[in-house]
């Protein structure tokens, strides 16, 4: 065919030619996958060879016409001047265009009556290295055969919409005037389906390959809003591990309304069974023998047939480090105060640099050894995790970042209580994750290090007095660069845009270390206060206490106490101090030498009648039945 080319046909001879060119990169790849045996939904693809052939001729002789002298020879061409009238006169032609009978004869020729397709678009910009153009073209579902034409314009018409072209002129794509080839693809309907990655995106093992499915469609687990089954195909030995889950919805296609129907369903039984899960498992990993890198790919079953929709190489994979593979603690207790809403790829990307770059800074002013710092790089680029659109603190490499400072034990402790962690980390996992590399050590290696570690100690003590000016510096240094004209970034080109911002992360990221030295000491503080007014409290329980005396040894104001007092508890003054008593009072009433006034008496409560008040509150029997129950 001269214009559409039809994957049953072109698959056999693609090894001679490289279709990319005409087809896009989208299409490329669903061609390879089908190439090489796998089972791709049939599609073909609409070539831009009729758009440059025979449509962009009518657009100049339409121009003529009008007695417009416009040039459009190439986009740069239409950005120099009556940029929306040269577009509008563009998208008029595509609409009233007349398609010529040779092209209706090859749609003819891959369709079918009762078939509903996908046409979306494969434009070899959109998948650049370059220019992603992700998403600026337009897609169209549940298209049946008469309507195909229609829609291929209108995906031809989305190249030149506002959007569209404001990114080709930010980008300065001056490349010659075209529109993308456009995929046409049979629907599959699934009954269940999901996503499949060939290593565990997870802890980096590449051993095991992770697949997760529910019923139905699987844009519910790609969009997140169904966890699914979850099943982990270990290469070597073929044992699979299942997490099944209750399926709660259920999305399918709704053919007569032509969109994605969600229904709900309450359904425990597994997505898939053994054989499933290895024919799936084998399938990803040829993909990922045939690419050569590891894949996130698409599958779905229909009426028992398995369909790979698409795979595409994960990007953001990092070998885990052997030792630590089956431990990751995830937490966003602390963080998610500062990224509460759902943090899209492009901001994690950043945030996850910032983070590298600034606790790697911190490591080097602090004293600790080059060679450590460099050992530590990969620590440092998985201090975070992005999970279903949410940042999240990769606790276990928190740990080996303070196991480069003196007191670590503590100082891991003092950590926890700052961000909050509900769970803390067992002495267990702490022997067996972070102390591995000082078991290791010979005598003068393990002296050396202890140095090292007092050196920092030493550095970050010092920096107490010394952070109040660098504090100046530092506030000073952001006034001078984030206002003024640098701050006018509606009148930068892009190009001066990726400068400046270049300018800001050189300037601010290789210069934070005071933020990051203020918030370790605060953190050590905190951990300070919380022993301190543990000790005190522990002490003095059986005493009238209050919250005022506690903030008075810390030095702390009453209001400030109150405040920090959850944080450092989770738990309020009274509660603290109510739950220690009564506890305390447990043990004394298992002495039967003790009557209940001379218990309540001797944990804080001289009024007998209170003290049986609070105990009942709190037990939810009275103190003599406590007795008599023990």
């Amino acid at each position: 065919m001269k214009y559409i080319y039809n994957i049953e046909k072109t698959k056999d001879y693609t090894e001679k030619i490289d279709f990319e060119e005409k087809i896009g990169k989208k299409a490329q790849n669903l061609l390879e996958l089908a190439v090489q045996g796998f089972n791709v939904p049939k599609f073909s693809v609409v070539t831009n060879k009729y758009f440059r052939e025979v449509i962009l001729d009518e657009i100049k002789e339409y121009n003529r016409k009008e007695g417009n002298e416009d040039e459009i020879s190439d986009w740069n061409s239409i950005f120099d001047k009556n940029t929306e009238r040269k577009t509008e006169n563009i998208i008029k032609v595509i609409k009233e265009h007349k398609i010529k009978e040779e092209f209706l004869a090859e749609i003819e020729n891959i369709a079918e009556n009762n078939s509903y397709y996908a046409v979306r678009s494969s434009s070899i910009e959109e998948d650049s290295s370059n220019f992603s153009f992700a998403g600026q073209f337009e897609t169209y579902l549940y298209v049946k055969k008469e309507n195909i034409i229609e829609k291929v314009k209108e995906v031809w018409i989305s190249s030149f919409s506002n959007h569209v072209m404001k990114y080709r002129k930010e980008g300065k794509i001056n490349n010659e005037i075209n529109v993308p080839a456009v995929i046409i693809q049979e629907m599959v309907n699934s009954e269940k389906a999901g996503v499949g990655f060939s290593v565990n995106p997870v802890n980096g093992n590449y051993d095991e390959i992770v697949i997760s499915g529910t019923y139905g469609l699987g844009t519910s687990i790609v969009d997140g809003d169904e966890n699914g089954d979850l099943f982990i195909y270990n290469k070597k030995t073929e044992e699979i591990k299942k997490e099944i889950r209750t399926k709660k919805i259920r999305q399918v296609l709704d053919f007569e309304n032509k969109k994605i129907k969600t229904e709900e369903i309450n359904i425990e039984d597994e997505i898939l069974n053994d054989s499933e899960v290895q024919e799936l498992g084998e399938n990803i990993i040829n993909i990922e023998k045939y690419y050569g890198k590891p894949q996130d790919m698409e599958w779905a079953f229909e009426k028992g047939k398995l369909y790979i929709l698409q795979s595409r190489p994960i990007t953001t994979l990092k070998k885990a480090n052997e030792k630590t593979a089956n431990v990751i603690i995830w937490d966003n207790s602390n963080i998610v105060e500062s990224y509460p809403e759902i943090t899209l790829p492009l901001t994690f990307s950043f945030i996850r640099k910032a983070y590298s770059d600034v606790y790697k800074r911190f490591s080097e002013i602090t004293g600790v050894p080059p060679k450590v710092v460099e050992s530590y790089q990969v620590v440092y680029d998985n201090m975070l995790g992005l999970l279903k659109g949410r940042v999240y603190y990769n606790l276990i490499n928190w740990y080996k970042l303070l196991m480069l400072f003196p007191n670590s034990r503590n100082n891991s402790k003092f950590m926890e209580q700052m961000m909050g962690v509900k769970k803390e980390l067992s002495e267990e996992d702490i022997n067996e994750n972070l102390l591995e590399a000082e078991e290791k050590m010979s005598s003068w290696e393990k002296f050396r290090n202890r140095i090292e570690k007092l050196k920092a100690g030493t550095t970050l003590f010092l920096n107490m007095f010394l952070i109040e000016n660098k504090a100046k510096k530092f506030y000073k240094l952001i006034d001078e660069n984030l206002n003024g004209k640098n701050s006018r970034l509606e009148e930068k080109s892009v190009k001066d845009l990726k400068k400046y911002y270049k300018f800001l992360e050189n300037k601010f990221l290789k210069n934070w270390e005071i933020p990051i030295i203020n918030d370790f000491l605060v953190m050590v503080w905190f951990g300070l206060s919380k022993k301190a007014a543990e000790k005190y409290i522990k002490e003095n329980y059986k005493r009238d206490i209050s919250a005022g005396d506690v903030a008075g040894i810390l030095g702390y104001s009453d209001v400030y106490f109150s405040k920090i007092f959850k944080q450092l508890f989770d738990d309020t003054f009274i509660n603290y101090l109510t739950n220690l008593r009564i506890e305390k009072a447990k043990v004394l009433l298992k002495d039967v030498s003790f009557n209940i006034k001379e218990v309540g008496a001797s944990v804080g409560y001289t009024d007998s009648n209170y003290f049986t008040k609070v105990f009942k509150r709190s037990v939810g029997m009275s103190p003599s039945e406590y007795r008599g129950s023990v």
